[in-house]
């Protein structure tokens, strides 16, 4: 497999530009029966077809599927792109939305979308069967496969930096009209399913925490899944309740249950793929900052490139904080609280990581 870099121009621009919120060609529902288009037409106008296959936690997780629809309006809006998705209730239904939209023929899609690390072995299978049916697997990687490219992350660099404000929270202390942290040294990280993708912002968060201060206490625990949010809760409850200044969360949807533990406390939080102060904007009074990665610009970037007729099979993309795929952005309601010499601290140490000054594990083991 080829290993290269996404043009940064064409990255930047993606991320740029404006997005629709919505989602109109919905293939699934709870049974998984129903394929419509979004354009109310089955692509004989000479649209590019798309079809994408969503997470379990799906839809409506304020967050990271929500954010790869909007790079799909978006393509619907900028590129008259006509599209279908599914909406699995359980892993083990991946297979089926894959092998049925590689199977259509009314209409016959131009590209399939999959997301997320579980989708690995869905797609791998799937794709052996249609060689000439074109697929883009973003957040994990599919090996040896010509009709398949990829698009990974970088999700340490960015959580880097969401250590490097906690850790200053953690040790500074913070204080806004809404919550409050004493500077106890202590912090927390709530995951949703264990795998690479999360263990690399658990990695790199916890190297931020401790390249700054190794005497603060890191505290980890994973839910299971990505929308369990009463299990987010129980388990940030647990965090706050025993001393964490701040929590960090790489959960999807379970991650709202953290939020909630952190109105309770007082407590702030800070949240991940989207501007949570303002996505999950019920939450804007704990969100401190969000660690945003673009998923909307990656699902717009990869069809752009299929409109244009530059789709390559062989690609494997990663993207990090020098392509804009990620940054550390402060909560709308109260990340003006942000000490100064925090936000110095993320400024510099962000310019650190692109110049490759700071060497971030990747793993929890490392």
């Amino acid at each position: 497999m080829s290993q290269r870099t996404l043009d940064r121009r064409t990255f930047v621009k993606a991320t740029g530009a404006g997005t629709l919120v919505g989602l109109a060609g919905c293939l699934g529902g709870s049974n998984g029966s129903d394929d419509t288009d979004s354009s109310g037409g089955n692509g004989s106008d000479g649209a590019t077809n798309v079809a994408i296959v969503y997470p379990v936690a799906g839809l409506g997780d304020q967050g990271f599927s929500d954010n790869a629809q909007e790079g799909l309006m978006q393509a619907e809006e900028e590129l008259g792109i006509s599209h279908s998705a599914g909406e699995p209730d359980s892993n083990s239904e991946y297979a089926d939305f894959h092998n049925q939209f590689a199977s259509s023929q009314d209409p016959d899609y131009d590209l399939i979308i999959g997301l997320t690390f579980d989708q690995v072995t869905p797609i791998e299978t799937v794709s052996a069967d249609f060689a000439d049916q074109n697929w883009t697997l973003i957040d994990a990687a599919v090996e040896g496969r010509d009709n398949v490219s990829n698009i990974s992350f970088t999700e340490h660099q960015g959580s880097y930096l969401a250590g490097t404000l906690a850790a200053h929270i953690a040790t500074e202390g913070f204080e806004s009209e809404t919550v409050s942290a004493s500077g106890e040294g202590v912090v927390g990280f709530v995951g949703g399913a264990r795998n690479p993708v999360i263990e690399r912002f658990e990695a790199g968060y916890e190297a931020g925490v401790e390249d700054f201060d190794e005497s603060i206490e890191f505290r980890s625990a994973y839910a299971g899944e990505f929308n369990a949010p009463d299990q987010g809760q129980s388990i940030a409850e647990s965090m706050y309740s025993e001393g964490a200044d701040v929590v960090y969360h790489a959960a999807g949807g379970t991650g709202i249950g953290m939020f909630e533990a952190a109105q309770q406390a007082g407590r702030p939080a800070i949240g991940v793929d989207t501007d949570q102060s303002q996505t999950a904007s019920d939450y804007s009074d704990v969100i401190v900052a969000s660690m945003t990665k673009r998923m909307d610009s990656a699902v717009f970037t990869t069809i752009e490139n299929v409109v244009n007729g530059d789709y390559d099979g062989s690609s494997d993309v990663q993207l990090g904080l020098a392509d804009g795929a990620h940054e550390l952005v402060y909560g709308q309601e109260i990340g003006s609280a942000v000490s100064d010499s925090a936000q110095e601290a993320v400024t510099t140490t962000r310019e650190q990581i692109i110049d490759g000054e700071i060497s971030i594990p990747e793993t929890v083991d490392e």
